[in-house]
């Protein structure tokens, strides 16, 4: 076994902890040695019980599982074999009535399966990936039930599309709602979009739309011109004050959906608001019918994945494909030139895009 952390950690010594190793029929066995591991995970600290079982996922791999633990009197358990989230149900439903902990380690896919053809140093791998396990299960506590009181309504900031999808599905799902929106009108930016990807309706058609359900819906009260001024309480239960009312609400669960706001590049790419203009105030021109003609140059990822703005908008592929039809059906005559760093399309019909 290579050094490990489980070399020096120190356990307390009413700690008893059970090593299984799965021997998966023939699928770990003929790489790993098994009868390798079972010896030395008896000397990791904390261990006091170790065996190899043909399928520790089977019935009776399961119930001798659990004939050990209480024979042994094991209060924490180590199932090396297939990964966590293929097994661990099975055995967390095996061992519900036993008070131990439980950790699962994969010596399958992560090791057995990938080397295959190193099956010294797959052995020592499988060793340490045991020994990491151990010394979790060793250092974790076990945690009870925590019961608390949770107010069954909810909060909602932010009146853009985002928002109002949050609260429709709250709602829907029996959840009194209250959806604030610090603009006199629902909608945020979509509201100004010429068109929507991917079914190209007008961005307030969109939004009426949506706003229709929201506004006539019984359970959602809407709160327009109004911000939070403060949130008091813990999850579960929180006192909310706003601008537009003297009450305080009180709710159990607050969503954020206050959108996002254009990058205007002042000092940048020559921008000048005439010439040189951003993706958002093209959408404006488009939806005024004020479509440029000539030879149009869009230049994606501008100010962004940089330093300063490290991640991808996500939207700005898809919209400049769109804006680069909407110009070329207006004005067959004229070009566009895209110049991308990456193209991300979302979905089939994104692919579908840029084929075109």
């Amino acid at each position: 076994m290579s050094e490990n952390p489980s070399a020096t950690l120190r356990t307390s010594p009413e700690v008893r902890i059970g090593v299984f190793i799965c021997e998966c029929g023939e699928e770990i066995t003929s790489i790993l040695d098994v009868e390798k591991m079972e010896r030395e995970s008896r000397t990791l600290p904390g261990v006091v019980f170790a065996r190899r079982l043909l399928y520790s996922c089977s019935p009776d791999g399961r119930q001798a599982i659990r004939q050990a633990v209480v024979e042994q009197q094991l209060d924490r358990v180590v199932v090396a074999g297939c990964p966590a989230r293929l097994v661990r149900p099975l055995f967390r439903q095996a061992l519900d009535e036993a008070d131990v902990l439980l950790e699962v380690v994969d010596i399958r896919e992560g090791c057995a399966y990938v080397h295959g053809d190193e099956p010294e140093a797959a052995t020592v791998k499988a060793l340490d990936i045991i020994a990491m396990g151990v010394a979790r299960v060793a250092l974790s506590q076990p945690v009870g039930e925590v019961t608390a009181e949770v107010t069954r309504a909810a909060l909602v900031v932010g009146g853009g599309v985002a928002g109002m999808t949050a609260a429709l599905t709250l709602a829907n799902g029996g959840v009194p709602t209250t959806l604030i929106e610090r603009q006199p009108e629902l909608g945020g930016l979509v509201r100004q979009l010429h068109a929507v990807f991917p079914r190209q309706k007008s961005g307030p058609e969109v939004v009426t739309n949506l706003a229709r359900p929201v506004l006539n819906h019984p359970r959602i009260t809407v709160r327009l011109e109004s911000t939070v001024t403060a949130v008091s309480g813990r999850p579960g239960c929180y006192r909310v004050t706003l601008t537009s009312s003297p009450e305080t609400l009180d709710v159990g669960a607050v969503v954020v959906a206050t959108g996002a706001r254009p990058l205007f590049p002042s000092g940048r790419f020559g921008y000048d608001r005439r010439r040189v203009i951003t993706q958002f105030e093209l959408e404006q021109r488009l939806a005024a019918g004020d479509v440029p003609d000539g030879h149009v140059v869009m230049l994606l990822c501008a100010g962004q994945r940089d330093a300063e703005i490290p991640y991808c908008s996500g939207v700005c592929c898809m919209t400049a494909m769109r804006q680069a039809q909407a110009i070329r059906a207006a004005h067959s005559e004229g070009s566009v030139t895209v110049l991308y760093r990456d193209l991300l399309p979302y979905g089939e019909s994104g692919e579908e895009v840029i084929s075109l």
